[in-house]
């Protein structure tokens, strides 16, 4: 099955000014789909700029071409890509996900400095398409390919036309910066995907990229299975590989309990203290008057002003992604004060991908020791959050990057709730 992508781009002014300065006219455009490219058809509004919809088909006809050329990638035979601007949605899109990759348009004045670090507009399509071209779906494939493949194969082609002033902001997506991660060994091994993307790495480099292309074409495995199969066709070929999969495996190896739990955090150390690494209008400090697992919890501080203090982590690429093989996410909760308070747990798959697909709310009364359950099951057509700007359907249980703990606010007075045992449950 092809993969199914949402993501969410923002191409800059500069983007459109320089692909409306290339040579020769940009496709017909009825308002409704630009299909002038071969395997690629775009699908837009009016509200949309024809030459943006121009740009983002040449870029991912590019980055298709060379995944199928120097990769073997095959995938659908036409990239399908639906764009629209933040005010307006596809319900087309929202059911269908397995064959086209969905961009929020958002043209913007500049960039800063914070916003160089992630994927910028050409980086972000070139491993969209590559996603999309990737059946055995192999972990960190779309990182490599897109770093090291069609992102350059973008600036050799559009160098002297669309993109003379946007490429220094897509270094960061090129060869030079993605090399710089791989040698990052004590952060691959916490980071799944851009591990396995520095084992692709590391393999194409020491038996060369036609040897990979062939080994693809011949997996037989999904995910982690595909890989393994690289891992051992590639030792098999040259022993010294094993310890380029030594990140990978480190960072996919679960520690699980000895009831098949795993444990995500029970707030005992610092480390575990930071798991949530996410907070606005809330204030975080150790507990030692309650706990249910260890010798201390975690006292939030919910405090407002904003509409909803939270605590969370959004890593699209964090070590407990995984949770296709679990039933619940469950954890300990307390509520100390003198009212009645509600507390929402929300969790989220692949980064821009889908919106609260798994959601509870947890009212908590004062003094009682709750244990709170979220299942791990899509939630009911009526549910309210079920449909969203992105998609309606099952959630990516292997791809989960964002779990998050809120209560409405804005706040009259700080309320605290103490919290604990953050688990998954087989």
């Amino acid at each position: 099955m092809v993969r199914r992508l949402a993501v969410a781009v923002c191409l800059l002014p500069v983007l459109v000014s320089g692909v409306r300065a290339q040579q020769g006219r940009p496709p017909t455009y009825d308002g409704e789909r630009i299909t002038d490219l071969p395997g690629v058809e775009v699908r837009t509004t009016a509200a949309v700029d024809p030459i943006v919809s121009w740009a983002v088909a040449r870029v991912c006809a590019l980055a298709a071409g060379v995944c199928r050329e120097r990769l073997g990638l095959e995938g659908p035979e036409v990239v399908r890509v639906s764009i629209s601007t933040t005010d307006e949605h596809w319900s087309s899109v929202v059911t269908d996900r397995d064959a086209a990759i969905y961009i929020v348009y958002n043209e913007q004045t500049g960039i800063g400095e914070q916003e160089r670090k992630h994927p910028q507009p050409v980086g972000i399509l070139c491993q969209a398409t590559a996603e999309l071209l990737n059946d055995h779906r192999v972990p960190g494939l779309e990182r490599y390919a897109s770093a090291m493949l069609a992102v350059p194969a973008v600036w050799e082609s559009e160098a002297e036309t669309a993109w003379p002033r946007l490429y220094p902001y897509l270094r960061t997506d090129g060869p030079e910066a993605f090399e710089e991660r791989c040698a990052e060994e004590n952060v691959l091994g916490e980071h799944p995907d851009r591990a396995a993307a520095a084992t692709l790495w590391h393999v194409a480099e020491a038996l060369g990229v036609p040897w990979l292309a062939d080994r693809l074409a011949a997996l037989r495995g999904q995910g982690p299975a595909a890989l393994e199969e690289l891992r051992v066709a590639a030792v098999a070929a040259d022993p010294a590989l094993g310890g380029a999969f030594a990140a990978w495996q480190q960072a996919t190896a679960l520690p699980l309990e000895a009831d098949g739990s795993l444990l995500l955090t029970s707030f005992e150390t610092e480390e575990q203290m930071g798991v949530l690494d996410f907070q606005a209008g809330v204030r975080l400090a150790p507990c030692r008057e309650w706990s249910t697992h260890g010798e201390q919890s975690l006292a939030v501080t919910f405090t407002g002003p904003t509409p909803w203090p939270m605590l969370a982590v959004f890593d699209e690429d964090w070590r407990y992604k995984d949770w296709s093989g679990f039933s619940a996410l469950e954890f300990g909760a307390l509520n100390p004060g003198e009212e009645p308070v509600r507390l929402y747990c929300e969790v989220y798959d692949a980064a821009d991908r889908g919106h609260a697909q798994l959601s509870a709310t947890f009212g908590l009364t004062p003094g009682r020791e709750e244990r709170c359950r979220v299942e791990l099951q899509s939630a009911p057509s009526s549910a309210p959050w079920r449909t969203s700007v992105y998609y309606e359907g099952q959630p990516r249980l292997g791809e989960i990057s964002g779990l998050l703990l809120c209560v409405p606010g804005p706040l009259e007075a700080p309320v605290t709730l103490w919290l604990d045992h953050l688990r998954l449950c087989p």
